[in-house]
């Protein structure tokens, strides 16, 4: 079981009219996206496209849940959440391969609404945008396959472009630091984040981090 939440920015929304009911009304609303993390220990970074979430703990309910990463993630970066543990709240199920026991496993996702406001979350540094140029996963490999993993390897390349456009169109990024890591967040449309939460983003995305920490 997990539980994540939707952030979105405040910033050019009236309150008063948001329904938080209707996924229609933000659809064209940017909300917050962790897109990676650097381990100030070990020089480690990770890099996917996630909503600020976790796993549930024993005998935790998804409200506790989501207070606990709000409490440890979000309002150790200095900003408040508006949200509510019933109104806008939804509820998903997948069937997905384990990571841990190489099986199918059903995954529940309880997710949570919440609003902020977008200046008042850590330190923005500018991003890449049109000098990033990643190294696709599929270049290296192409001319050694047959025409069915030909077929694949396309349109693996293909996604990752299109991961590569989104990421040059991020202005800016939010860097939460702490004492252990830095951790990366980004706005997103919800079309963009179902362009980089995909598997194949991620070599993409960490070639992304390492440019920020350039910066």
């Amino acid at each position: 079981f997990v539980v994540a939440m939707r952030v979105y920015s405040c910033r050019n929304l009236d309150m008063n009219d948001v329904d938080v009911e209707d996924s229609q009304a933000l659809k064209d609303t940017q909300f917050l996206v962790k897109v990676g993390e650097v381990n100030h220990c070990t020089g480690n970074v990770s890099a996917s496209c996630v909503l600020p979430g976790s796993k549930l703990k024993e005998r935790e309910t998804t409200a506790a849940a989501m207070e606990r990463v709000i409490d440890e993630d979000l309002d150790s970066m200095g900003i408040s959440v508006q949200w509510h543990p019933v109104v806008g709240r939804s509820k998903t199920r997948a069937i997905k391969d384990s990571p841990t026991y190489g099986i199918k496993t059903m995954y529940t996702k309880t997710l949570y609404t919440g609003f902020v406001d977008a200046e008042n979350i850590g330190t923005y540094i500018p991003a890449p945008r049109d000098s990033f140029d990643p190294v696709y996963s599929a270049r290296s490999s192409w001319t050694a396959l047959g025409l069915l993993a030909r077929s694949r390897v396309g349109r693996v390349q293909a996604a990752q472009e299109q991961v590569t456009e989104v990421l040059r169109g991020v202005e800016e990024v939010a860097v939460c630091v702490s004492d252990d890591r830095s951790t990366f967040y980004v706005w997103l449309l919800d079309e963009e984040f179902q362009t980089l939460e995909v598997d194949c983003a991620r070599p993409i995305i960490k070639q992304w981090v390492h440019e920020i920490m350039r910066v």
